[in-house]
C-alpha cells in the first residue's frame, strides 16, 4: 500500500512538470481555471452526498443493497451533470472567465468530467473503505498513469490546450470507472432490484439525505 501511495505521488508530480512545460502559460492557467470550476461543483454539489454515502456504507454493503443506492445516486449524478450547463454558461458570461477556451467544448467537458469523475472516486474509495486497499491502489494509479499517457498523446498530435490535456485525464477517469465498477459488482455480488429502488425512494429517505 506505501508503494502504491509513493507511485500516486510520483505520478502526480510528473504529470504537473510534463502540462507545465508543454503547455503555454496561458493554458495553464485554463487548466487550473476549468479545476476550480470543478471543484465548486465537487464541493457544493456532490461531496455531500459522497459524505452521507459513505456514512452509510457499511450498513449497505451488508444488506447487499449497494447496488441499488449506486442506481439512486447514478440519477442525482446525471441531474447535477446536466444542471451544470446552464450554470456553467451563467457563471463563465457573468464573470467573463475563461474567453480563450470554446465554450460549447468546456460545457460538454464538464458534464462528462462531473460524472466520470465522481463515479471514479466514489468506486475506488468504497473500495478502500470495505477492505479492498490493493484494488484502490491499483485501479489509482492506473487511473493516474493512463491519464497522463493520453493527456500527452492529445496534446502532442491533437490539440495543445488545457482541454486537449484534461479530455485525456477524462477518458481515463471513465475507463478505470467503469472496470472498477465490473470488478466491484463481481467481487460483491450485489444484484439490482427495481422493487427495492422505488422503495428507497421516499419522503422520509429523501428528507433523510437533505437534513444530512
Amino acid at each position: 500500500i506505501s508503494i502504491g501511495r509513493i507511485f500516486q505521488i510520483v505520478i502526480s508530480l510528473v504529470a504537473v512538470r510534463v502540462f507545465t512545460t508543454i503547455l503555454t502559460t496561458a493554458e495553464v492557467g485554463n487548466l487550473y481555471l476549468i479545476n476550480s470550476i470543478l471543484g465548486f461543483y465537487g464541493l457544493a454539489l456532490i461531496n455531500p452526498i459522497h459524505m452521507y454515502i459513505y456514512r452509510k456504507i457499511y450498513s449497505w454493503a451488508e444488506e447487499k443493497q449497494l447496488i441499488n443506492c449506486f442506481f439512486v445516486f447514478n440519477g442525482y449524478l446525471l441531474l447535477i451533470a446536466l444542471l451544470s450547463l446552464p450554470l456553467t454558461f451563467l457563471l463563465i458570461r457573468a464573470f467573463g472567465l475563461a474567453r480563450s477556451v470554446d465554450l460549447v467544448h468546456l460545457m460538454l467537458f464538464l458534464v462528462f468530467n462531473i460524472y466520470f469523475l465522481t463515479w471514479n472516486q466514489v468506486v475506488l474509495s468504497i473500495l478502500n473503505i470495505l477492505n479492498h486497499r490493493t484494488s484502490f491502489i491499483l485501479f489509482t494509479i492506473l487511473t493516474l498513469s493512463l491519464g497522463l499517457a493520453f493527456s500527452i498523446v492529445i496534446v502532442k498530435f491533437s490539440s495543445a490546450s488545457a482541454l486537449g490535456w484534461l479530455n485525456g485525464q477524462l477518458i481515463a477517469l471513465g475507463l478505470i470507472a467503469w472496470v472498477a465498477f465490473l470488478y466491484f459488482k463481481r467481487v460483491f455480488g450485489d444484484k439490482l432490484n427495481l422493487d427495492h429502488i422505488r422503495r428507497l425512494i421516499n419522503g422520509p429517505n429523501l428528507n433523510s439525505v437533505m437534513v444530512f
